[in-house]
């Protein structure tokens, strides 16, 4: 399962960064199998327990969430007019007769991003869950220095091949290196993140000892 949930952090920037109907939906897929999987096991042998340290947050993210559900349920008019009399205006302008609306005006966006909200929170407890020791946090963190070194030279080959299309779904390439990603600024966001966990393996991996030198130059 750590295995699967590394495989999913390599593949997220890949098709566009993830952000668009089928790449989020086959995010969701994947994550909600891996949850459904680790919570299949947790009937034989409970682990739950590693979980306490992280409910604050874990709880944040759940009201978060309720507070999106919610948005997509229809209400009384009157409620309406209390919460979001703006909202409930612009309802009752297009229908006098109307006795519910939802909060927000276009309740199946609201809908996909609940979904999305609660494929985030289960991606967030399986990282918990899983990494639960230095060796699996530290191979964490190398997935996510393989995934930014594999954006990084992806983004420059198309760049400097020349190509009038991108290699993945046949985009225009503007001579800008975006790699899976269309945003210049996501992608340079992306790389600075994978750089500062680099880093960080980088200082983790320095040892007093004089062994292991050609491993540490590596």
């Amino acid at each position: 399962m750590l295995y699967g949930l590394l495989a999913l952090i390599f593949w997220l920037p890949i098709p566009l960064g993830s952000h668009r109907p089928w790449t989020w939906g086959l995010m969701e897929v994947w994550v909600f199998s891996l949850t459904a999987g680790w919570l299949l096991l947790n009937l034989k042998e409970p682990r739950f327990e590693r979980l306490r340290p992280y409910w604050p947050l874990l709880a944040i993210s759940g009201l978060f969430q309720l507070w999106i559900f919610i948005q997509q349920l229809p209400l009384p008019i009157t409620l309406l007019q209390w919460i979001a009399p703006k909202t409930a205006a612009t309802y009752l302008a297009a229908n006098p007769t109307l006795t519910s609306a939802t909060i927000y005006l276009d309740p199946n966006q609201t809908h996909v991003a609940f979904i999305k909200g609660v494929a985030y929170c289960c991606f967030l407890l399986l990282v918990q869950a899983l990494v639960t020791n230095t060796r699996r946090l530290k191979t964490l963190a190398l997935t996510v220095v393989l995934a930014g070194t594999f954006q990084a030279f992806y983004g420059v080959l198309l760049v400097l091949s020349g190509s009038e299309t991108t290699w993945v779904m046949g985009f225009t390439n503007n001579g800008i290196a975006t790699g899976g990603l269309r945003y210049k600024n996501h992608y340079s966001n992306y790389l600075v993140m994978c750089l500062c966990l680099g880093i960080g393996l980088l200082i983790a991996s320095l040892g007093g000892s004089n062994g292991g030198k050609l491993k540490q130059r590596l």
